[in-house]
């Protein structure tokens, strides 16, 4: 998925907010991703550094109780 910087930028400040919206560490939100999710990898979204595939923000959105876009 080829995306803009700025879309990185937002993307990880929204995955952020709903984080600690749901009172997460990253810990946490990998365990309620079923591990789907690494810890590292959330810290890389959440630095703009990596964005999740298809699958991986489906977990997210679910783990965290958000719609997918």
């Amino acid at each position: 998925m080829i995306m803009h910087p700025k879309q990185n930028e937002i993307f990880a400040k929204r995955l952020k907010n709903a984080r600690l919206m749901k009172g997460f560490s990253m810990e946490k939100l990998s365990e309620a991703t079923g591990k789907v999710v690494s810890k590292m990898s959330i810290s890389k979204y959440e630095r703009a550094l990596s964005m999740p595939n298809s699958t991986t923000l489906i977990a997210l959105s679910h783990a965290l109780d958000q719609p997918v876009d």
